[in-house]
């Protein structure tokens, strides 16, 4: 029994296998849940038998890429990958992880991207998706920096932000600064955590007012994300891309470290 093609507008299909030729190219991809996401989601939505030849052949050619999956997302400037699943109206949802992390011994309970430097500190510097700054930062930070650190998404970046927070009961604030990711599946980490501080979240666990695709806490309970929102003060300086005025920032929370 045969099964009938989806019709999907020729310009669309179009978009759709360029950006999966694209991943399929680019060697980053290919360890990414990104591009093992949304391969699953796009089978899902066009079964086989269902797919116009190329985008048949496009998959094929990069589930031949595929290696085992190393990293959820890299925030990467353009994502190729949710870029085909627009263009085909897949729920890009379908694709952002949001599993579960194990903890481990010690603090920090949970691995990310990010520099440990004094436990018993008050102030946590999460400066978005810039390197760089965070970098710079930690070599410049003083005794009152406990960690500073990078977030690319706004679900599975934030949990461990709160879970790795919660974890050291000296921190009493988190300052956000650099740039916010303008990605093109839309993170927005920062402002999603800014309307975490300022809301809290709903009863589906998503962040209220965040404009991320997919701001939703699933592995955090409702009581650690408002015992965060209690304790943990959220100072916003995204955008901000000034070592001095970031250093600044760490010594005038401190001061009023309660």
């Amino acid at each position: 029994m045969s099964i009938s093609l989806k019709v999907i507008p020729k310009g669309a299909m179009d978009e759709a296998v360029a950006r999966l030729q694209e991943a399929t190219d680019a060697k980053k991809c290919w360890g990414c849940g990104c591009l093992h996401g949304s391969l699953d989601a796009i089978e899902a939505s066009f079964p086989a038998g269902s797919r116009e030849p190329e985008l048949d052949s496009v998959i094929g050619k990069a589930r031949s890429k595929l290696v085992e999956k190393k990293y959820d997302c890299l925030g990467c400037e353009v994502c190729y990958p949710p870029l085909a699943m627009n263009a085909l109206n897949v729920e890009t949802e379908a694709a952002c992880p949001s599993e579960v992390v194990e903890t481990r011994a010690g603090w920090p309970p949970l691995p990310g991207s990010y520099s440990v430097l004094r436990y018993q500190a008050p102030v946590a510097v999460c400066t978005l998706t810039d390197e760089k700054l965070s970098t710079d930062v930690a070599a410049a930070a003083g005794p009152e920096v406990a960690m500073v650190g990078n977030v690319y998404t706004e679900n599975l970046g934030i949990e461990r932000i709160i879970q790795n927070t919660l974890a050291n009961p000296h921190i009493r604030f988190l300052i956000l600064c650099g740039p916010d990711s303008q990605r093109a599946i839309g993170h927005l980490p920062g402002q999603s955590l800014v309307s975490l501080a300022a809301a809290g979240t709903d009863d589906r666990s998503r962040i209220i007012g965040a404009r991320g695709k997919r701001p939703v806490l699933k592995n955090l309970s409702r009581e650690a994300i408002e015992y965060f929102r209690k304790t943990v003060e959220v100072v916003d300086l995204i955008g901000r891309e000034d070592v001095a005025e970031v250093l600044q920032a760490t010594r005038e929370c401190a001061a009023r470290n309660p």
